[in-house]
């Protein structure tokens, strides 16, 4: 007898059928909560020995986690990207002037906010550099 092929790292191999739309839709009233392959599973197999359940543990998200979440939020939400992308568009064409003074405090504002969002990535991964602190 050949070796099961294992799918995407599982014990399960897939099977199709063909049903009637009427046919799904009384298996799925059947099935209430349960999934429809789970239903089809248990109905089929009924008489069958239990399988054991290998399932993993969902694992609720470390703390660490969920600030790093938040961190790459507050970065995705500034407009840090755009700004820089502005600074390199004028520095590359030539038309960055420092001795204005708007466009001076826009450029160090957008250094300063890149400064503190570096700062707090370095501060939850851990990281210390001497500019940090």
């Amino acid at each position: 007898m050949a070796k099961e092929k294992r799918y995407g790292g599982k014990d399960f191999v897939p099977v199709s059928i063909r049903l009637a739309f009427e046919e799904k839709a009384y298996l799925q009233e059947q099935a209430g909560s349960q999934s429809l392959s789970g239903y089809i599973r248990s109905q089929l197999l009924k008489d069958a020995k239990p399988r054991k359940k290998q399932r993993k543990k969902r694992r609720k998200p470390a703390l660490r986690e969920k600030q790093m979440v938040r961190l790459y939020g507050l970065m995705l939400n500034s407009r840090i990207a755009g700004n820089l992308n502005q600074i390199a568009k004028k520095a590359n064409s030539g038309s960055l002037n420092l001795s204005d003074p708007e466009e001076k405090t826009f450029l160090f504002g957008t250094l300063e906010a890149v400064q503190s969002l570096c700062s707090a990535f370095h501060k939850e991964l851990g990281i210390k550099f001497e500019e940090d602190e």
